[in-house]
């Protein structure tokens, strides 16, 4: 999707239903097209996607519905990447379990988005907005681990979540290097 019908998009959809939720995806964005300036990643497709990965969060005050909602939404507008990574940004850890939040769609839809996200092989985008999203804060960007924190504490114990942090971890330090400097760093430095 292109950036201009993306923000088009998100702006109708924001002004549904305003929240934190509008800035979080404003900053994934703004870190996703930064990111790929520096890792040779398309930058339009970038932003669009970091954009538009909560889009969902317009439709439900749900948990994981926020997935489901933004999932057929996108496939409604025929933008299945976009689709996709309403669905694989929240999983870090391949598996629906490994879900932050509380999983409230009913059990067929779980076994439903549960096979659709175990036949997925991530890509680089997978893996860009996870890593966007881990960071990203309305008011800007924070660490992996402070990140993961406060999710704890909203939501409470996850037994992936040693599992979840570590691969964050593992992004965030492969994203540095190819970056050659720390992330958050190079946000800081090239933000706009």
């Amino acid at each position: 999707m292109k950036r201009m019908d993306a923000e088009a998009l998100f702006q109708k959809q924001a002004e549904k239903k305003p929240g934190p939720w509008v800035e979080h995806c404003r900053k994934t964005a703004e870190a996703a097209v930064l990111i790929a300036s520096g890792i040779n990643l398309d930058r339009e497709a970038s932003f669009s996607m970091g954009l538009l990965h909560d889009i969902g969060r317009s439709l439900t005050d749900g948990q994981f519905q926020h997935i489901a909602r933004g999932y057929q939404l996108m496939n409604e507008l025929r933008q299945p990447l976009i689709a996709r990574i309403c669905l694989t940004h929240s999983f870090p850890v391949q598996n629906i379990h490994s879900y932050a939040g509380k999983i409230d769609v009913s059990k067929q839809e779980q076994q439903y988005y549960s096979d659709l996200l175990s036949a997925i092989d991530y890509d680089p985008y997978d893996r860009l907005i996870q890593l966007c999203d881990a960071i990203s804060v309305p008011s800007g960007w924070i660490g992996i681990e402070e990140r993961q924190e406060a999710l704890a504490r909203k939501y409470g114990f996850n037994p992936y979540a040693e599992e979840k942090l570590k691969v964050l971890q593992n992004l965030y330090s492969e994203t540095s290097s190819r970056l050659s400097m720390d992330l958050l760093r190079y946000l800081s430095l090239h933000a706009y």
